[in-house]
């Protein structure tokens, strides 16, 4: 009874901890998103492209990242994604953010190794360097960060904007 109480619990243990390609790649609304108060958060704006200053600006969230994993390695981590705006959004002017979404994950680490993950070239996650539940706290991070992002256009573009950050695990 015992062993079978082990193997159950085991079982669920691992397909808790196991990512789904579709899952893990789907685009999920912000209200999916943790919340946090952002009245003290630290922004830098930036240009939406710096060759073309009309387009307007974005304004990035300044939140520390405190995620660390195998410092000799030195993992550095690329989350590739965006955000997408409400339809109902103002042509020009403040964007509202809909949902948010991870495209691609690239991992890279000593000696140049290099990993990439995304949904059409999709490689198991089984052979990920770094554990599955840190990479679920990196795109909750991720997620945070496309969530809280402001952007004020001048000029009417896309539906959606893409971006990308780069954690450092040591």
């Amino acid at each position: 009874m015992k062993k079978l109480l082990y193997v159950l619990f085991l079982s669920v243990a691992i397909i808790s901890c196991s990512i789904r390609r579709d899952d893990f790649f789907d685009t999920i609304s912000v209200k999916n998103v943790k919340q946090i108060d952002i009245d003290t958060t630290e922004y830098t704006t930036e240009y939406m492209d710096y060759h073309f200053p009309e387009i307007g600006t974005h304004s990035l969230p300044v939140f520390k990242n405190s995620i660390k994993f195998d410092t000799l390695l030195q993992y550095r981590v690329r989350f590739v994604g965006g955000a997408v705006f409400r339809t109902d959004s103002v042509e020009d002017g403040y964007k509202i953010i809909d949902s948010v979404y991870v495209s691609a994950v690239h991992v890279n680490y000593k000696d140049n190794n290099h990993v990439s993950y995304t949904k059409q070239n999709y490689n198991n996650w089984k052979d990920c360097p770094i554990p599955i539940p840190i990479i679920l706290k990196l795109r909750e991070d991720f997620y945070l960060r496309m969530k809280y992002q402001k952007y004020q256009l001048k000029l009417p573009i896309s539906r959606k904007v893409t971006g990308a950050y780069l954690y450092y695990l040591y």
